[in-house]
Order: C-alpha cells, then structure tokens, then sequence
C-alpha cells in the first residue's frame, strides 16, 4: 500500500503576511497618535494649572487687601491684613507668609483711647491642604509678590516658568493700584449742621502698618469753615477725633473705602 503525503490547502489563499514597511507604518502611526495624545494631557494640565493659578492669585489678593463686593449694610467690612496692619507685609520677609502664620506683628487687640482695634488677626488664607505652600503656583514656581509704589503686584510666569510668553506660557498677573489701597479722608466740621468757623484740633488714628498706632493733627483756625484733609490714609476702619474749647467729639469710627473718602457732616458735629 502506498502512503501518499497529503499537504493541506491554504484555506484562505489570497491572505498574506504584513511586510516590514506596513508594520513600520502601523508602529509610526501609533507613535503619531501617543505623541499627539501627550501633547493633548499636557495642554490639558497646563490649562488646568493654569485657571489654577488664576483662583490662587484672586484668593491671594482677598486676603492680602480683602474683597469690596463684602458689606454689611452697605459699609464694606473686607479689607484683608492690609486693613488690619495699615499696610502689606513687607517684601520678601515676611512676604505671602504673614497671611498663614506671624511672626512679625502684634496680635489683633484695641486700643482703648482711640477705640480701634488693630493688628494681626490671621490666618487669612485657608491651604487646601496641609503641604500646600502659599507662595507657589500650580506649577511649584515663586509667585513674585511685589508691593513697591504702594500697589500690590501678584504675578506667575505661567506654564514655561519664565516671564514673557503667550497663551499658557503667558504671566498671570493680578494687581491692586495704589488708588484702591490709601485714600485722602477730608471733611468739614459741623456746627448745628451748619459751618463751624472757629479754633479746633483733628486727630486721626490707624494702624502704621507694623502692628502699631499712627496719630496724626491738624489745628484749624477761624475762616477755613472747619475744614480738614489727611493723605496716605489707607484703607479700612480708622478713629477720627474732634477737640473744640472744652468740647471733644469721638472717637468716631469711620470706614475708608474710596480714593476720596469725605466723612460725612452728621458724624462730625459739635451740636447734632
């Protein structure tokens, strides 16, 4: 009997291997598609980073001089630690760091002859957690904290963590001009609601932007109709004190909150 060697078909005869340039292809074009991908997860990051950092900036500057739209009543109450010490904490130390934790300043407490309460009253920032640093970005950068010119200047050097650039590598900066941190504070004394044109001593207090007390006067004399004016007075609850012949009115608490604040005659008169 002969044995016959039986090689079976190619059940499907038209079928071939993958050549060497198609599995190239097949491998450079997943390779496209990873790239493509991981440059997408990055701008996705870096966008998250950056609208991150955009939060962490405005959250900065509530605390730093606080928030205007915060009233009561009408009177704003939101003025930050700037409100409270008179003035920033001082570039670089102790910098963003007073918001967390003093060092540098006398606790929060009144002062009885004036009637105003002034000082560190912190924390003023809450961390999302207890590593997060207060003086970072979302990309772990410095955030350059400026407060020459009596202004306040946040800035983050964006996604490329270097000044300049555009799009996500653009700086974030968030600023406070001067004119919404120190105002003049004028006034005319008030006799009956009419003018007072008479001999007088003004006395305004606020905190001198070190934890302690600045006092400043003016002496009024006949034909200025009581009029007064103070510069440089930052913003916030200050003590204002009125001395005529054997008659002192205040203190007086008034709230500066405007470039031009003018204090209101009712508050300042000799014979409501």
């Amino acid at each position: 009997m002969e044995t016959t060697l039986r090689i079976p078909k190619n059940e499907h005869p038209n079928s071939q291997g993958f050549t060497l340039i198609e599995v190239l292809m097949v491998v450079g074009l997943i390779a496209i598609l990873a790239l493509a991908s991981m440059d997408m997860l990055a701008d996705y990051v870096d966008e998250s980073r950056y609208q991150e950092t955009i939060a962490k900036l405005e959250q900065l500057k509530v605390a730093l001089v606080g928030d205007p739209a915060i009233r009561n009543q009408g009177i704003r109450t939101s003025f930050g630690i700037f409100g409270d010490l008179g003035g920033l904490p001082a570039a670089p130390t102790p910098g963003l760091g007073a918001l967390i934790s003093n060092s540098s300043y006398p606790a929060f407490a009144p002062d009885n002859g004036v009637r105003l309460s002034f000082g560190w009253s912190g924390p003023y920032l809450t961390l999302p957690n207890p590593g997060a640093s207060v003086d970072t970005d979302a990309w772990g950068t410095a955030i350059q904290y400026d407060t020459s010119g009596n202004k306040l200047t946040l800035t983050s050097y964006g996604a490329n963590r270097e000044p300049g650039g555009t799009g996500l590598n653009a700086d974030i900066v968030v600023s406070v001009p001067t004119e919404a941190l120190y105002a003049t504070v004028s006034g005319f004394i008030c006799d009956n609601g009419g003018p007072f044109d008479s001999e007088a001593r003004v006395h305004l207090s606020f905190p001198d932007g070190t934890g302690g007390l600045r006092e400043e006067g003016l002496d009024l004399g006949p034909g200025g109709n009581g009029y007064f004016r103070f510069s440089q007075v930052p913003f916030g609850v200050r003590s204002l004190i009125i001395k005529v012949t054997g008659q002192m009115i205040g203190p007086v608490l008034i709230t500066v909150d405007s470039p031009n604040f003018v204090v209101p005659c009712k508050q300042i008169d000799i014979n409501p």
